[in-house]
């Protein structure tokens, strides 16, 4: 977890674009002695169906219960490849019949996590990066980490301590207003990267709040939505009274079965010194974090301080945990009516058995969940017999009639494919329509003057969204002083399009930059039709690659860039001298050479609207059709080439008004 000194408001500025509502929702009740705090706006969830849900007709069964079990070692490791003969279902020395056993999976069995940061003074040290260059370093290995976790996962943020650096706007991220000494700052979302956004946010200060941090964590269970729990506690266990009132909460919530890893942070071998109430200090107490994990039954593992190995090894423990969660066995009986029975090995064992009861209103929310449609994508590109051919090449092409609009229907026929007197015979022939896989990177100026521009822009490209062919892979970038990923490659459209959202405004902007970062992005991309989709109202201030560079890489790459600027064109563009803010005509110049030179190099497209305040969007939205029928339409032609890699003329001689454009060389898929 990374946390920022008090003068790295800067560095949060240019790493974090968060924040979509300023709205409230109240947390849920909390036991007595437990701080309440206002949450943030409602947040993400996309639930998912229970993989190994039982039948309905054995649910709807009177005095049917269920049981989410995890099974670890002396280590706190769980227990894999248990039979369903050995466990047993007993009421004092009444046992009763295992109606329904399957082993869960991490990969398979979504969770309800919570996440307890325990950030007291003591962890500044620890935790504080003042290094912009290391901060974005730690958080790249971070997020790696989590991205291991199922999507379908939920998790929430308690953090027990902390605060706010100075000059942070809560509502900007959406968190809470203010942090008490412990607060909810996430409820239960499957958005994990906003989730990690609210930790980064906070800072340790104050004293240790441990115990208090654990009721508020445990009571989140409350309004779990799935039977697998989950709890993460991550502290230096530096203030053993907060130890001591941690250890039978962890006690009491290892016999409600929730499973428990506890995370300590911190060199075992450093020493406290004399400023460390002010100052924090490298050490951690491991006999203290193995304590608690002992209590909850839990694993435990352990971080040095983030500037000591850049992140390395608290992502290992995220790692670890990620792969563990969601391991163990879904029991399910029936019981009379009145009976409580109770879950464990068959046969005596030193195994820890923990058996979370699952409430009934939790299996008929599963139930009631629509099932994951499995989607079947198109075979992208030329069967391998017909690639294989010596001299085969593959081009992509655009008809555009007098109106400048995409042909489609046109038959294999209709396409000669000529090189000089020669005329190449075409051996593969696909028309792109809404069924054609792609793979799209969306990348979205957010330099200070396109403040005003963002509503537009969000609503628009969410119309866009919601029309692509659920196999199409996207990525959204949003860039000012440098590109930042908000979202990578997925087919998620729904989870783009709330990354849409968190785009704000501030800064300058480096365009040429973020095209060559998209380029990368889509090297790697599933789908060989590929594109970028980039929008910007000014000019590049920013870049560290310079235009000349970057027009020399483009035409190798053989993805069409459509680029909308949005502005005057006849203004002169040059650099605003505000770094955050752009004042007058600047904010409305736009620089339609450059967006034209690099259309042209890819042979994609590009389009000059007038600013949001001339038009109301219009000119912004009738651009973004014309990109889709672009990404929706087009033709691939294959054909035996007379020498390797010439590309001939395509033309449709039956249509000489068509004007016909190679778009590129499709990559390889990967």
């Amino acid at each position: 977890m990374v946390r920022f000194p008090e003068g790295a408001i800067s560095v949060i500025s240019a790493l974090l674009i968060a924040g979509c509502s300023s709205a409230v929702q109240t947390s849920p009740p909390v036991p007595p002695g437990a701080a309440s705090q206002t949450a943030a706006a409602q947040p993400w969830l996309d639930l998912c169906p229970l993989p190994d849900l039982a039948p309905a007709d054995l649910r709807s069964k009177a005095g049917y219960l269920q049981w989410a079990v995890s099974v670890t070692d002396a280590n706190g490791a769980p227990i894999t490849g248990l039979k369903k003969s050995d466990f047993a279902a007993r009421s004092g020395s009444t046992s009763y019949p295992i109606a329904w056993f399957q082993e869960t999976t991490s990969t398979a069995t979504p969770v309800s996590l919570v996440l307890l940061g325990d950030v007291p003074s003591s962890m500044w040290d620890k935790t504080v990066l003042t290094s912009g260059s290391l901060l974005m370093q730690v958080r790249a290995t971070l997020e790696d980490a989590v991205a291991g976790m199922n999507d379908c996962d939920e998790i929430g943020i308690v953090m027990a301590g902390g605060k706010y650096p100075l000059g942070l706007d809560p509502a900007h991220f959406d968190l809470p207003p203010s942090l008490a000494e412990v607060t909810l700052v996430q409820p239960f979302t499957t958005d994990h990267r906003t989730a990690m956004i609210k930790i980064y946010a906070v800072i340790p200060a104050g004293p240790d709040k441990l115990a208090d941090g654990l009721r508020l964590a445990l009571s989140q269970f409350g309004q779990a939505h799935y039977p697998n729990r989950a709890l993460v506690v991550l502290t230096d266990g530096l203030d053993q009274p907060a130890i001591d009132e941690a250890v039978p909460l962890l006690e009491q919530a290892r016999a409600s079965g929730v499973p428990l890893w506890a995370i300590g942070i911190g060199d075992p071998n450093a020493k406290t010194g004399a400023l460390s109430s002010l100052a924090g200090t490298y050490r951690v107490d491991v006999a203290a974090v193995e304590r608690l994990a002992k209590a909850g039954g839990g694993r435990s593992l352990f971080a040095l301080p983030l500037d000591k190995d850049a992140g390395a090894s608290l992502a290992q423990a995220v790692e670890a945990i990620v792969k563990e969660l969601g391991q163990g066995y879904t029991i399910g009986v029936i019981a009379p009516p009145g009976s409580t029975p109770a879950v464990a090995l068959a046969k005596p064992s030193n195994a820890t058995v923990r058996a979370n009861a699952v409430p009934p209103q939790v299996l008929a929310d599963a139930a009631a969940r629509p099932p994951t449609t499995q989607v079947q994508c198109a075979q992208d590109g030329p069967p391998a017999a017909i690639s294989s051919k010596a001299g085969f090449t593959l081009v992509r092409v655009m008809v555009t009639g007098p109106d400048k609009r995409p042909v489609s229907g046109l038959k294999q026929a209709a396409f000669v494919a000529t090189s000089g007197t020669e005329v190449y015979p075409l051996v593969y022939f696909h028309e792109k329509n809404g069924n054609s896989p792609k793979s799209i990177v969306i990348a979205i100026d957010t330099s200070g003057s396109m403040s005003p521009k963002l509503p537009t822009v969000r609503r628009e490209f969410g119309k866009l969204l919601r029309q692509l062919n659920p196999c199409d892979q996207v990525a959204l970038v949003a860039f000012s002083s440098r590109p930042l990923m908000l979202q990578k490659l997925t087919t998620n459209h729904k989870l783009v399009e709330h990354r849409l959202t968190w785009l704000r405004a501030s800064g300058q902007s480096a365009i040429y930059d973020t095209i060559d970062q998209a380029m990368k992005t889509l090297s790697e991309a599933k789908y060989h039709d590929r594109a970028l989709v980039i929008v910007t109202d000014g000019m590049d201030d920013a870049s560290k690659i310079d235009k000349d560079s970057l027009l020399g890489t483009l035409a190798n790459n053989n993805v069409p860039i459509y680029a909308i600027g949005i502005g005057d064109p006849d203004l002169a563009p040059h650099p605003s001298m505000q770094p955050f803010f752009a004042f007058g005509a600047a904010q409305n110049a736009v620089d339609a050479p450059v967006l034209h030179a690099i259309a042209f190099a890819t042979a994609g497209r590009a389009f000059i609207v007038p600013s949001m305040d001339k038009d109301q969007g219009v000119g912004f939205a009738a651009a973004l059709d014309q990109v889709a029928d672009q990404l929706d339409n087009g033709y691939e032609v294959g054909f035996i080439a007379g020498a390797p890699g010439s590309l001939p003329l395509i033309s449709v001689p039956s249509h000489p008004v068509y004007a016909v454009k190679i778009m590129g060389v499709p990559a390889p898929a990967n």
